[in-house]
């Protein structure tokens, strides 16, 4: 008799214990903490998935103040995700999800300022008016509509939109004519000489002699003299080839003043090595009920690329982690 009550005791404390308490949380709470711990463990394409399931039920679901913003937390973590396998548009999407949930909160409220603020350090916006008349002038001429910025570990990336391609006639040093296609991306870091690294330059055509060319690449800086020169690395029918070229310096005063419009600390002249600010960590966890954990994106990470969620994963065998691969 003694052993059943003993045991009868056991099952009570069991039934009513920690494992009991679990199957009360809400399904998504689960998936949240699998999606957090595959994050962790560099898996970006499970974390998405999860993240994913989890922002579509709250959607249809999202009861009160908690659900919406652990909504707009769990877009900005899939955001996150596609940012780090630099799916871009959809990493923007994710984020402009995630502002515009928050958004519809009171903007007072403690969890909601630290869920932009902590937005606010992957990804950015960019007013065109803000980036000087000259600037803003030549955007508005070829009609665009939106510019943002996405945080990379040893940079940043940039997306311009346009609401069509455009054509613009030049006839200046041997160029006729450049083109925009309605999407325009590239990445923009800074040398520790204060140069203007741009690369990974998609959507821009010039028109130079007898041939289209495509720029991928130009380091810019001022040189002894204040002027500008910058050296262009272009895709010609397949050859890649470098030229050195003095771009008019409203050129390199446009991308110091988009920079700018990202970083803290403004960018240092070409003499001034420049200083990388680093952002503080934002908790953006909410109510325990709720505990959804920050996301800290891990900088070894940054740049690990995958086209679509339900691909096959590529992992690394040493360290079980997505491996990095470069995105068209």
């Amino acid at each position: 008799m003694k052993k059943l009550l003993v045991v009868g005791a056991l099952a009570c404390l069991t039934l009513n214990g920690p494992a009991a308490w679990a199957d009360d949380l809400p399904i998504w709470q689960k998936m949240l903490d699998s999606a957090q711990m595959a994050f962790d463990a560099g898996k970006y394409s499970k974390a998405a998935r999860n993240w994913s399931k989890v922002a579509d039920m709250l959607r249809q679901a999202a009861e009160n103040v908690k659900d919406r913003i652990v909504l707009a937390t769990c877009l900005k973590h899939l955001g996150d995700c596609h940012r780090l396998r630099e799916r871009w548009q959809e990493a923007g999407t994710c984020y402009q999800d995630s502002l515009s949930t928050y958004s519809q909160l009171a903007p007072e409220t403690p969890e909601v300022a630290s869920g932009v603020a902590d937005l606010n350090t992957c990804y950015k916006t960019i007013v065109v008016d803000s980036l000087g008349e000259q600037a803003a002038k030549l955007l508005k001429q070829a009609g665009a509509v939106g510019l943002s910025s996405f945080r990379k570990g040893d940079g940043d990336h940039f997306e311009l939109a346009l609401a069509d391609d455009y054509t613009q006639e030049v006839n200046e040093d041997k160029i006729e004519r450049v083109r925009f296609n309605k999407r325009i991306c590239f990445d923009f870091t800074q040398t520790p000489e204060g140069k203007l690294s741009v690369s990974k330059i998609r959507g821009v055509e010039v028109k130079a002699d007898v041939c289209w060319v495509e720029p991928r690449s130009t380091l810019m800086y001022l040189d002894d003299k204040g002027e500008t020169t910058a050296e262009v690395t272009v895709d010609a029918l397949g050859f890649m080839k470098t030229v050195t070229i003095n771009p008019p310096r409203q050129v390199y005063d446009y991308i110091v003043e988009m920079a700018k419009q990202v970083n803290v600390v403004p960018l240092a002249n070409a003499a001034t090595p420049p200083v990388n600010p680093v952002s503080a960590p934002v908790d953006t966890s909410v109510a325990p009920s709720a505990s959804l954990p920050a996301t800290n994106v891990p900088k070894s990470e940054s740049g690990a690329a995958e086209d679509k969620i339900e691909s096959n994963e590529i992992t690394d065998t040493n360290t079980g982690k997505e491996s990095e691969s470069v995105s068209k």
